[in-house]
C-alpha cells in the first residue's frame, strides 16, 4: 500500500483524523504531523516524511490556503507528481494548485468520495514509483 502524508491546518485537525483513520483503514500507511512525539523537530521529521511518501493529500481549506507550511508541502508535492488535493470549503484555491483535478467534498456525492480517493492514490503511488525506479536505474548506471 501506498505512504501516504496528509497536509492540512491546524485548523482543520478533526477532518483530517477522519481521513487518517480512513486511509489507514484502507491499509496505507500514513503520516501527518500529529505522528510526531514530544520533542522532535518538527520541519526535520516533516521534511523527512514528505520525501518518503508516494503521496501527498492536501486538505485545501480557508485555513491551508493561508497556512505556509501547507503551501510548501503542497508545492513540493506538485513539483513531484504525487499530489491528491481535496477541497474542503467554498475558498479559491491558489492558482498554481488549479489545474489539477481536486475532490471537492462540498459537491463530490458521498459515494463517490471514497472511490475518487483510492483512484487518485492509486495513480499518484504508481506515477511515483516508476520514477524513483528510473532515478535508482540512472544512478545504478
Amino acid at each position: 500500500m501506498a505512504r501516504i502524508f496528509v497536509s492540512y491546518a491546524r485548523e482543520d485537525a478533526e477532518t483530517a483524523e477522519k481521513l487518517v483513520t480512513r486511509l489507514r483503514g484502507w491499509e496505507h500507511e500514513v503520516w501527518w504531523e500529529r505522528a510526531l512525539r514530544p520533542g522532535t523537530n518538527w520541519s526535520d521529521s516533516s521534511e523527512s516524511e514528505l520525501q518518503r511518501a508516494d503521496c501527498v493529500v492536501i486538505l485545501w481549506s480557508l485555513h491551508s490556503i493561508a497556512s505556509p507550511w501547507a503551501r510548501i508541502e503542497a508545492h513540493y508535492a506538485l513539483q513531484n507528481d504525487c499530489l491528491v488535493p481535496l477541497r474542503l470549503d467554498d475558498s479559491e484555491i491558489p492558482d498554481e494548485f488549479r489545474a489539477l483535478q481536486t475532490i471537492d467534498l462540498l459537491s463530490t456525492p458521498l459515494d463517490q468520495i471514497d472511490a475518487q480517493l483510492s483512484v487518485a492514490i492509486q495513480s499518484v503511488t504508481r506515477k511515483r514509483r516508476r520514477i524513483r525506479h528510473w532515478v535508482l536505474a540512472a544512478v545504478a548506471c
